[in-house]
């Protein structure tokens, strides 16, 4: 059995300088902000980590300023790499460590700026962490002052937008109105749902109901991995991947099937072909009936699907389901929709 408990990891996301480290170390600073429950993982792309040094400075400042409680709890650094690719396995470690401390009740995960969130989420939902941990928000931080720049019309800047579940729009004291109207206008096509803060100096105060986006906390496991980091391979037991997202609501969503029984293989195959709703990508492990003894983790993203038995011994298999990941999933109509694989 899973434990209970889980922590919640929050997502910062934005392209490089957009004010991602001074957001985070103004929400460090807040009154009331949980510190000494909180663990702040840095991962910046450089060998050198100045974005986890920014934030030490900040919490040491706090921590003298602030109220004698203000020290977070734990700092880690992520570097030389991005989470969404080569420091993935030291990502997934890291976190594994911060959710075996009974102390820690969240966790804010600073990304590099070329993270891709979709493969930094899918990282999140690898099998290992399924039980373990949870994503809460994923926070964007556009700059207004600079936007649109140079990178505006890649992939990589649209994407990180559309997945954020907060939208902060960082700099709007210096940014002009036709940067303002732009910004508005690729809100409104790209992510018209998650709430918007205009901040200066990236000062902001969170909504008050952090997770009321996303429905009751259930695990979540990772899929195919199709992201343009460079990667061209097979995927092994001890290699999974995958791409995924979070809310109910939200231009990504997730949830987690339980499927301790064996499942008839064709029987799931036409569940996911006719589920309601559009589901991207479905992922988790499974035990099927012409196999009942054998654990095997499912992976299936658009018309793409492949199956790996789990060696025995490789890792302790987490809860037995499925993780679908949709756009905007009607959890109630889709548990009825699967209710027929027991």
């Amino acid at each position: 059995m899973p434990p209970a408990r889980r922590l919640v990891v929050h997502l910062l996301t934005g392209f490089l300088g957009g004010g991602k480290t001074t957001v985070l170390s103004h929400l460090l600073s807040a009154p009331g902000f949980p510190r000494a429950r909180t663990a702040i993982v840095v991962n910046d792309f450089g060998e050198v980590n100045v974005d986890a040094a920014l934030l030490s400075h900040a919490a040491a400042r706090t921590e003298t300023e602030g109220e004698p409680t203000s020290k977070i709890a734990r700092l880690a650094e992520l570097s030389a790499g991005c989470v969404c690719c080569t420091s993935s396995p030291q990502l997934g470690q890291t976190l594994l460590d911060l959710a075996d401390d009974p102390g820690l009740d969240q966790a804010w995960l600073e990304a590099s700026g070329m993270a891709e969130t979709d493969d930094l989420l899918d990282r999140l939902t690898d099998p290992r962490l399924v039980a373990r941990i949870e994503v809460g928000r994923i926070v964007h931080v556009l700059d207004a002052s600079a936007y649109p720049g140079w990178w505006t019309n890649r992939t990589l800047a649209r994407e990180q937008l559309r997945w954020a579940t907060l939208l902060v729009v960082n700099k709007a004291d210096r940014a002009n109105p036709k940067a303002l109207a732009k910004i508005d206008e690729d809100i409104a096509r790209l992510n018209r749902t998650a709430p918007r803060i205009d901040a200066v100096r990236g000062a902001i105060t969170l909504p008050e109901e952090p997770l009321s986006h996303r429905p009751a906390p259930t695990p979540t496991p990772g899929a195919l991995h199709l992201c343009g980091c460079g990667h061209d391979h097979s995927h092994e037991p001890d290699h999974p991947h995958g791409h995924t997202p979070p809310v109910q609501g939200h231009p990504g969503a997730t949830l987690f099937l339980p499927l301790p029984a064996p499942v008839a293989r064709e029987k799931l195959d036409a569940l996911l072909a006719s589920a309601p709703g559009e589901i991207y990508r479905a992922k988790g492990f499974l035990a099927f009936d012409d196999a009942p003894e054998e654990v095997a983790l499912f992976q299936k993203a658009g018309e793409q699907a492949e199956t790996i038995v789990w060696k025995a011994g490789k890792i302790e298999v987490p809860s037995r389901g499925l993780v679908l990941l949709g756009r905007e999933i009607d959890a109630p109509a889709m548990r009825a929709h699967f209710a027929a694989l027991g």
